[in-house]
C-alpha cells in the first residue's frame, strides 16, 4: 500500500519554499491558493483538498488531513476528511477537540500508529489506498519534523 502525501498551504506558491529545503521531493503534490489548480479559496476553504483529492483520484474517507492549527481543522472538517491536530503549534489538545478533530496527536511519531490501523482497517474492508494530506509546515522546526516524520515511515515500510 502507498500512502500518499501532499502539502495545501495558504501560501499563494508553496513550491519553492519546500524547493529550497529540498523537502518538496516527499510530496506527490504541492497545493497552494494559485498553484497547481489555479486560483482557490483560501484555508478553511474545503477548494484546495477538494481539488487535490480529485486530482489524485482519492476518496474522502482515504483521506487525512494533519495540522497545527485552527485553521487546519476548520479545513478538514469543511473538506470532509479527516482531520488530525497536533500540539507542536499554538493549539492545545482541547482546541482541536472543540473545532471536530477526529484524532489529536503530540508528535508526528504518533501518526504511525494511526498509520497502521489505517491501513490494517483498509485490507480488512478489501480497500487498496490509505492516504494521509499534510498542511504546509512554514517554520524550521516544523520542516524537521516533517522530514523526521517521512524518515519513520521509510522506516516504518
Amino acid at each position: 500500500m502507498k500512502i500518499k502525501t501532499a502539502v495545501v498551504s495558504n501560501r499563494e506558491r508553496p513550491r519553492s519554499a519546500l524547493e529550497h529545503t529540498g523537502l518538496d521531493k516527499y510530496f506527490e503534490r504541492i497545493v497552494g491558493a494559485s498553484e497547481p489548480y489555479g486560483n482557490l479559496a483560501y484555508k478553511p476553504a474545503p477548494a484546495m483538498i477538494e481539488a487535490l483529492l480529485e486530482d489524485l483520484k482519492i476518496s474522502k474517507e482515504n483521506a487525512v488531513y494533519v495540522g497545527d492549527s485552527d485553521i487546519d481543522i476548520k479545513t478538514a472538517v469543511s473538506a470532509k476528511v479527516r482531520g488530525i491536530g497536533i500540539t507542536t503549534g499554538n493549539f492545545k489538545r482541547g482546541d482541536f477537540n472543540a473545532l471536530g478533530a477526529w484524532k489529536v496527536i503530540d508528535s508526528l511519531s504518533e501518526l504511525i500508529e494511526i498509520t497502521d490501523q489505517a491501513m490494517y482497517e483498509s485490507k480488512r474492508n478489501g480497500r487498496n489506498r490509505v492516504t494521509l494530506a499534510k498542511p504546509a509546515y512554514e517554520t524550521s522546526w516544523q520542516e524537521i519534523a516533517i522530514e523526521a516524520y517521512l524518515d519513520i515511515l521509510k522506516k516504518h515500510r
